[in-house]
């Protein structure tokens, strides 16, 4: 994938956008509730038109997830993707990228990676060697952000550019 733009890759609102004017915000499908409270379901809202990540997700080659909690709102998209990528059958190296806030959140993304892999964190570390980068705390992960960008851009003088520019 080395020397694409990101602008040139596809992006998946999973919960619509602020551009469209379409926020969906709301409980996954299966979450018990109430009828009078049935307007708190996403599947509910007429606005709500998920994209197909579940395919998406098993064509790419590459995956990079920004600003999910991976959490249990998000186990219908992300569970069969992390399942099958921490399966002792799977040959299919993915490259992963989970950007996130700090130290905090990354033990969260973590245990819900431990959780939609049915506690196969280990197996799908040691395949896939997930990157997890803190944006919030990008003077201690400024390695892992420069080699996402190097892996994304043909120039590795640009990638320090643009760490160096964050981290002022």
């Amino acid at each position: 994938m080395r020397g694409y733009s990101l602008k040139d890759v596809p992006v998946y609102y999973m919960h619509g956008s602020c551009e469209d004017g379409k926020i969906i915000v709301g409980t996954r499908d299966g979450t018990p509730i109430e009828p009078e409270y049935d307007f708190l379901q996403k599947v509910m809202d007429d606005s709500f038109n998920p994209p197909d990540i579940v395919s998406a997700l098993s064509k790419t080659d590459e995956v990079i997830i920004f600003g999910h909690s991976l959490g249990e709102n998000d186990r219908q998209y992300f569970e069969q993707f992390f399942s099958q990528q921490a399966s002792i059958n799977n040959l299919t190296k993915k490259e992963i990228y989970i950007f996130t806030r700090d130290a905090a959140s990354k033990v969260e993304i973590k245990r819900a990676l431990k959780s939609l892999t049915g506690d196969r964190l280990s197996v799908l570390m040691s395949i896939n060697q997930p990157a997890i980068i803190r944006t919030g705390e990008l003077e201690k992960d400024q390695k892992a952000f420069f080699d996402f960008l190097v892996s994304h851009h043909t120039e590795e003088h640009y990638a320090a550019e643009i760490v160096g520019k964050l981290l002022q």
